[in-house]
């Protein structure tokens, strides 16, 4: 073998080195339009899926928190009922507030359920699947929880209401 490589021509040896390094050239080539790709679809990913469902569950949080809000100015307009002739309509718009964040809330909640239900069927990541998953579950306590906080809402505005 090494007597024939002694036998071949330089410009052959020349041609054979710069053929191998065309070949290594495609290949790092290849390699990196496959990484640029999967990048892409990472990227796609997370402006497609990420982002829509973070802002919702952003969303999901402030209303809560603005729910929180009406609830506490309830609260306080009820007890200045016998001293304050507008506590009363006070009141009542806290709780009509609470309720349509309530609604806006719930709505969102099983909006970003449909989301994660639906981000499910595109995913074949193993990695990215057990992530949608944690969220679901995540989204499902907050649902529940929710739910808590309203009926006990309420039935503290009922009690306040007799």
């Amino acid at each position: 073998m090494i007597a024939n490589i002694k036998n071949i021509t330089i410009k052959s040896k020349v041609i054979i080195l710069a053929a191998i390094g065309l070949m290594l050239t495609a290949l790092i080539g290849l390699l990196g339009i496959y990484d640029l790709k999967m990048v892409g679809e990472k990227l796609y990913y997370v402006g497609h899926k990420n982002v829509p469902i973070t802002n919702l569950v952003s969303n999901i949080r402030l209303h809560n928190l603005e729910q929180e809000l009406r609830f506490e100015q309830a609260l306080k307009y009820s007890s200045e009922m016998d001293l304050d002739i507008n506590a009363k309509k006070n009141y009542d718009n806290a709780v009509i507030a609470f309720d349509a964040l309530s609604k806006k809330t719930t709505e969102e909640i099983n909006q970003a359920e449909q989301m994660l239900i639906g981000f499910k069927a595109d995913v074949t990541d193993l990695k990215t699947l057990s992530e949608i998953s944690d969220t679901e579950e995540a989204l499902k306590k907050i649902h529940v929880a929710h739910d808590k906080f309203e009926e006990k809402a309420h039935s503290t505005f009922n009690f306040l209401n007799q």
